[in-house]
């Protein structure tokens, strides 16, 4: 297998599971049929987003991403929910999401990888809520993100995958940020279960003398 696709092959593998887990779990709470469940999903996603912005943040992500700040999307999803009329939104519904990152590569990009991952699903979830007249423009910034350069934003982030790993940076690692960040996307966006995902936080192994 080529360099450039061994760490996302191992990655979209090993999350493959929260990810089935937590589009079901969006489905299940009909999130896309009605404007106030459009909203509710905002302000929830908003929260997750937010929480993970600020570990990143915290963690001088842009020393292993450099286009990090703009990578960053969390306001967009606030001017959503203005433009919809919601209430509450600087705190957003899941203010209590806690994502801790530590400054690890490995942690980053792990963490990284589950928020530009949604990207490509906002292209999908922007037709789902047209019927309820979202537009790129209206409403759905957020699930818009990049608009069209979202592609080429994917294309940078994968290659920024091989360049780390080409480092020696510790898989396994990279994995379990990765599900750490889907656990709390989880504990986000399904209410009566997010009390038992908050503060998650990736075990670390030792560094790789390689690095």
């Amino acid at each position: 297998m080529p360099t450039a696709a061994r760490l996302h092959c191992r990655l979209k593998s090993a999350t493959a599971d929260d990810h089935a887990r937590l589009d079901k779990a969006l489905t299940r709470h009909d999130y896309f049929v009605s404007s106030a469940g459009y909203v509710a999903y905002l302000k929830r996603f908003c929260g997750f987003q937010s929480a993970a912005e600020r570990g990143l943040n915290t963690s001088n992500a842009q020393l292993v991403l450099a286009d990090w700040p703009r990578r960053q999307r969390a306001a967009q999803a606030r001017e959503d929910l203005l433009a919809l009329g919601a209430a509450e939104v600087d705190g957003c519904t899941s203010q209590a999401t806690k994502l801790l990152v530590s400054p690890r590569p490995e942690h980053v990009l792990g963490t990284a990888y589950v928020l530009e991952g949604s990207t490509l699903g906002g292209a999908v979830l922007l037709k789902a809520v047209a019927p309820l007249g979202v537009t790129a423009e209206h409403g759905g910034r957020f699930l818009a993100s990049y608009g069209t350069a979202r592609g080429a934003m994917w294309q940078a982030f994968l290659q920024a995958l091989a360049e780390w790993d080409a480092r020696g940076i510790v898989h396994a690692e990279v994995e379990r940020a990765a599900r750490a960040a889907f656990a709390a996307a989880y504990a986000a966006l399904v209410p009566a279960l997010g009390s038992e995902a908050r503060a998650v936080k990736p075990q670390s192994a030792p560094l790789p003398a390689s690095r």
